[in-house]
């Protein structure tokens, strides 16, 4: 089933890489792009311009605006994990690169770095990276993921574990108007076998910082035509 919302959680993951794979199975090498300067990306603070002056143009954007929606000061619908379905203008911003050349963190990959933002009225509510290459892997110790205790751990015991996460999101990506989620997700393409393998760690905060609930997917993606078909155009919110 398709939500009407913001894309989710991990379909926009789902979408570079297989654009990521895509590149590297046909030798497009995409636009490069490097990670993110210190400062750049500050949640509902900056904007889709901030990032394209920084970052330049991105590989894919897409901007819907969102209407029928619950108000921002409704209650709460869907499960923790879902967006808050909220009137407005919704702009993504995809930066992915492969390098058949580069040097990856394992051997026998193509190296990529795939990036997704998300902007809500041109403020920035989410973004993930997610890079192979050797000198900037966002590769984490999924082993960790068993200590996270709800209602217990904190954001300092998690980037403890687990190092700085290589995403993050607050509201309208999650139900919680002063919560925030931290994303850990890296991604292996494997061009001669057409497919990746991907991990994904999303952990939820509320307000004092303590961990709600968290989520961890670890699974294989074959590309085929039909995926491809299927993830384009990207799913945006539309009007009822």
């Amino acid at each position: 089933m398709v939500r009407k919302g913001p894309l989710a959680p991990g379909s926009r993951h789902l979408l570079v890489s297989v654009l990521a794979v895509c590149m590297a199975c046909s030798g497009c090498v995409g636009r490069n792009f490097k990670a993110p300067p210190s400062g750049l990306l500050v949640l509902g603070t900056t904007s889709s311009g901030d990032v394209v002056r920084a970052l330049g143009e991105p590989y894919q954007q897409r901007t819907r605006v969102f209407a029928g929606g619950q108000a921002t000061n409704a209650p709460a619908a869907g499960g923790p994990f879902d967006p808050a379905l909220i009137d407005g203008s919704y702009t993504l911003l995809v930066y992915t690169f492969a390098d058949a050349g580069g040097a990856p963190l394992v051997g026998g990959i193509s190296p990529a770095r795939t990036m997704a933002l998300e902007f809500w009225n041109d403020r920035l509510f989410y973004y993930s990276l997610a890079s192979s290459f050797a000198v900037e892997s966002t590769n984490f110790d999924e082993t960790q993921v068993s200590k996270i205790e709800k209602g217990k751990t904190s954001q300092r015991d998690v980037r403890d574990m687990l190092g700085d996460p290589s995403g993050r999101a607050i509201y309208p990506e999650i139900q919680l108007m002063n919560g925030e989620k931290y994303v850990y997700s890296y991604s292996v393409v494997q061009p001669r076998e057409y497919k990746a393998e991907r991990k994904r760690l999303e952990i939820l905060f509320d307000g004092r910082g303590i961990v709600v609930d968290l989520q961890f997917v670890a699974n294989t993606v074959r590309v085929t035509d039909y995926t491809i078909a299927a993830t384009f155009p990207l799913v945006m919110p539309r009007a009822r």
